[in-house]
């Protein structure tokens, strides 16, 4: 993992205890947005080195003397962290003991907010076995409870019934997965309308479900890549006269102002709210599979058993299709989940962005 040698205002500092020392981190603040969210950047390794630097690690054979500053490891640990912490953002700790110990002894500005610091933790512990190798082998299921609270949020919420020690990595990767794609529709709409609402003269204000908003921002502010349809059939007509306003006061801006990249965005944005509730649902449906698998095993149940369980459930690892793809130098072929070709026109976004792609091919 590539270690960060600047200090980045949108990147939080963060401190964890780790079985054998302490380990300083930074992440970006945009997985620190929603507390109970969090979880969602740390649902595997994979997308946590996204959101992920590591600035430093120092083991101690004695954590009692971490901050007496007496020992060779206790003054790399207070090095460390007054190299890389300065006022621009308070360093985010486990405790509010550690959080006065630091600010008592290194003067650093420190920020224990539990809402936040237990859903980090979890999170780094849960990645910890990756991205500090020393720790490897010293990461026990222990270490790793009590479980993130918007992880069981979003457990409870679903009424996936698997208690928290059976919950596999897996699982809570695909879990994860879900949150991540429902964060997205909520995000969108929500940049959709702060960046061109006061454009059209506020007609969101108007329109409250964000899939007709997005059409009727396109048909107004970009026509010609807009889908047809007729406006009578979406809307009253009391907001049609409203859109047909917002047209006219949209002429200059749409003509003077708005760019190449702004029309496409609005039409990425249309077929991203067409296409995630459908990936959403596959997704869910998946760990719904998982949970069953989960529960059978939970229960002692044999999964060859001739009952309901196995037979109705048609319970069925994740299926891959081989894919060959001609690159600049040659080929590579990859194995991409098969539930991405149930919608040949949409395929294009599951490869939105690595982290999205990563998640579709087998590893």
């Amino acid at each position: 993992m590539e270690k960060r040698i600047y200090n980045d205002p949108k990147w939080r500092k963060t401190l964890l205890e780790t079985p054998s020392g302490f380990a300083l981190f930074e992440i970006n603040e945009v997985a620190l947005k929603e507390p109970d969210d969090i979880w969602v950047y740390f649902r595997n390794v994979i997308v946590a080195k996204k959101i992920l630097y590591v600035l430093g690690f120092v083991k101690f054979d004695d954590k009692t003397s971490a901050w007496g500053g007496e020992t060779r490891p206790s003054k790399d640990l207070m090095g460390l962290i007054q190299n890389f912490c300065d006022d621009k953002n308070h360093l985010i700790v486990q405790t509010a003991e550690l959080e006065a110990i630091i600010m008592n002894k290194l003067n650093v500005k420190c920020s224990y907010d539990p809402n936040v610091a237990d859903e980090v933790a979890w999170g780094l512990k849960s990645v910890l076995h990756e991205v500090i190798r020393e720790e490897k082998d010293n990461i026990t299921r222990e270490y790793c409870l009590p479980l993130s609270k918007g992880l069981q949020c979003f457990v409870q919420d679903n009424l996936i019934n698997v208690s928290p020690t059976m919950l596999t990595a897996d699982l809570i990767s695909e879990m994860g997965l879900a949150q991540y794609l429902n964060i997205t529709l909520k995000e969108v709409p929500k940049i959709l309308r702060e960046s061109f609402d006061e454009h059209v003269c506020r007609i969101g204000d108007s329109i409250e479900n964000d899939l007709k908003y997005a059409r009727v921002l396109s048909r107004i502010l970009v026509p010609e890549l807009a889908p047809k349809y007729d406006l009578s059939k979406i809307v009253s007509h009391d907001l049609a006269l409203k859109i047909q306003e917002a047209e006219r006061v949209a002429t200059q801006y749409r003509k003077e102002v708005l760019t190449m990249r702004n029309r496409e965005t609005i039409i990425e944005s249309i077929t991203h709210l067409l296409a995630v509730p459908k990936q959403r649902d596959d997704v869910m449906t998946q760990v719904k599979l998982m949970e069953a698998k989960l529960r059978i095993a939970e229960l002692g149940m044999p999964e060859d058993t001739d009952d309901r369980s196995m037979s109705e459930l048609d319970l069925k690892p994740l299926k891959f299709r081989r894919t060959l793809l001609e690159t600049p130098s040659g080929f590579a072929i990859f194995d991409v989940r098969e539930s991405v070709f149930n919608c040949p026109m949409f395929i294009w976004s599951w490869f939105t962005g690595e982290m999205e792609a990563r998640e579709v091919q087998k590893h």
